[in-house]
């Protein structure tokens, strides 16, 4: 899908692969992810990272993934509820920025993630990387 020129040509290729389209928000950050990967090196790795924050919040929920859809009210309760745990008083703060709260919700997901990176505690999945046709270690740490 980098490679696509646009969103619609994205979507039919999703669909191809793996039966879906993308989002449009996954959209509007492709050309930064191509940005990245193309100076990002095997080497890089050792300090650069990739997360995801669902699967962050699915192993704050206890292994399990949230069911709740991230966009609705009950979606955003879960995954501050999770936060809480870790950032008290996270709520109040992610309140001040409605317009973008997902957004902000997400970013406090992969501070987690960095915390936990930091403290020899993150986790790769899966542990053992495939490796694209560059060598880049294709994993998601939580």
């Amino acid at each position: 899908m980098l490679a696509c020129n646009t969103h619609r040509e994205a979507c039919a290729l999703g669909r191809r692969i793996h039966g879906k389209g993308i989002s449009i928000q996954t959209w509007g950050i492709l050309p930064k992810i191509r940005e990245v990967g193309a100076h990002l090196t095997p080497a890089d790795q050792s300090r650069i990272r990739e997360g995801h924050p669902e699967v962050s919040f699915a192993l704050m929920n206890g292994g399990q993934a949230l069911t709740e859809r991230k966009s609705t009210r009950a979606g955003r309760d879960a995954r501050l509820r999770l936060l809480e745990q870790h950032f008290p008083g996270i709520r109040d703060e992610v309140e001040k920025h409605r317009a973008f709260r997902a957004d902000v919700i997400d970013a406090l997901a992969m501070l987690w993630t960095a915390r936990r990176f930091r403290d020899g505690l993150a986790r790769a999945l899966p542990n053992s990387p495939v490796r694209d046709f560059r060598g880049l270690a294709m994993q998601i740490w939580a």
